[in-house]
């Protein structure tokens, strides 16, 4: 199972980083449709449109100079994490699969012990874990729904972590094309000559390092904003049969109570079933010696 997870994972990061690749215009296959097209006829003209166009579109973002492989490193680096990520949530949810389709309704103490000990490791797992540990030392269901908003919390304070780091790198993105933009005036004004070649340098690396430090800083943000989203999901059904699990637990802990460990009267305590047997035998002795 360890094997096939890692093989997985290695394949989503392969395939993100392949999508990444994808993106980026090659001059190279731009010059090759070139030359097609000038001897073809209008299919060829057709292709040497396309090329022309991928040719112009990386000539515009060469104009960003040294500022496009920051940029493209932080989109990278963002991507790679919110993949991770992904990954993680989505192998979760495929591993509790089995127990969000468990019914507790008709198991005892027993047989939801020998449910969740066969789990394997996921966040559902570990939570009802945690809960029948509370349940079977304090014999109280009382402290359960706390169990469960501590959980939710910790997760959520979990993730909080790595949104932080994605906005990070959401904000880099957007500092860098705004470190482009007064790097390409600087060259402009500092040149103290209006010559035409520095200030289509200067303006081209401005425009263009501000327009990649926008696109990337806003896929940043959107691939976070659906993830979060996923999240959130996910917890809410964990918390739902966390919360199923609990009633359960309540009602074996009432059950447990009223037939095996309450002595007879209304309002007493629970003691447990050899201070019951106790109890009895000590009223039967004062009853042999007072008849």
């Amino acid at each position: 199972m360890l094997n096939e997870m890692t093989n997985n994972k290695y394949i989503a990061m392969g395939l993100a980083s392949g999508s990444l690749l994808s993106l980026l215009p090659f001059t190279a296959h731009a010059q090759a449709n070139n030359q097609n097209g000038a001897a073809a006829g209008m299919e060829g003209m057709q292709g040497l449109t396309g090329g022309i166009a991928s040719a112009n579109l990386w000539d515009l973002i060469g104009q960003a100079g040294v500022m496009q492989y920051p940029i493209f490193a932080v989109l990278i680096i963002g991507v790679f994490l919110i993949s991770l990520k992904v990954y993680e949530l989505l192998s979760d949810r495929k591993l509790n699969g089995s127990l969000q389709r468990t019914g507790f309704e008709s198991l005892t103490i027993k047989d939801i012990r020998k449910k969740v000990s066969n789990e394997p490791d996921h966040m559902l797992s570990r939570l009802m874990a945690k809960l029948l540990n509370v349940f079977l030392t304090n014999r109280n269901a009382d402290y359960l729904h706390d169990e469960i908003s501590n959980y939710y919390s910790n997760e959520q304070h979990k993730y909080k972590t790595f949104k932080n780091r994605i906005d990070f790198l959401s904000d880099t993105a957007g500092a860098l094309g705004l470190l482009g933009t007064v790097w390409g005036m600087f060259i402009v004004f500092s040149s103290g000559a209006l010559e035409k070649d520095v200030i289509l340098a200067g303006m081209g690396l401005a425009l263009m390092s501000t327009l990649l430090g926008l696109v990337v800083s806003i896929t940043l943000n959107f691939f976070s904003t659906v993830t979060e989203g996923y999240f959130a999901r996910h917890l809410e059904r964990i918390s739902s049969k966390a919360d199923e699990l609990r009633f359960r637990l309540i009602e074996l802990g009432d059950n447990s109570r009223s037939l095996d460990f309450s002595p007879a009267g209304a309002g007493s305590k629970p003691v447990s079933p050899r201070q019951y047997q106790q109890q009895g035998s000590e009223a039967g002795e004062a009853q042999k010696k007072n008849p």
